[in-house]
């Protein structure tokens, strides 16, 4: 009898803890200055329009949890970009669209005089080359909790 990973396994990878954080809309914006801009001008662009407020919340989530956490995870900067990465592209296939958009909130999320709160990425990025780049991503964050739960598969077998 083979054991395989279970849904109740991907579930626990690393990658679906973080994404879910922003999935969630784990977010508080209530004293975040730049919310109701940054709703605004994603509805600005129709492919987007019905998930801004998601977007919008995963911001500030990433921009409440910085200032207030000494131990602030900077591959929670990578997980906000491949996060709202594949938002975007799943609704348009348009290079330009999703650079200048991804551009915005980048400039948005670091508008403060006291820190960086995340680096730039590449947002100069094909639809293809992103999904490649995200999947190597979430790779290397799920490594650890996949090859603890294939060891277990194979010592029970």
């Amino acid at each position: 009898m083979t054991n395989h990973l279970t849904s109740e396994h991907i579930e626990k990878l690393t990658s679906k803890i973080n994404y879910s954080k922003f999935e969630d809309g784990e977010g508080k914006c209530d004293d975040v200055h730049f919310f109701s801009d940054v709703t605004d001008d994603l509805r600005g662009y129709l492919s987007v329009k019905d998930i801004s407020d998601k977007i919008t919340k995963a911001l500030c989530y990433i921009y409440t949890k910085k200032p207030y956490h000494s131990n602030f995870e900077s591959d929670l900067c990578s997980c906000i970009y491949y996060w709202i990465g594949d938002k975007i592209y799943a609704k348009t296939s348009n290079k330009g669209e999703f650079t200048q958009i991804m551009r915005m909130l980048h400039g948005v999320l670091n508008l403060t005089d006291k820190y960086i709160i995340c680096k730039h990425f590449n947002y100069e990025i094909n639809r293809d080359t992103f999904y490649k780049n995200k999947m190597l991503f979430d790779y290397s964050q799920d490594y650890g909790n996949i090859n603890i739960h294939t060891a277990e598969i194979n010592m029970m077998n």
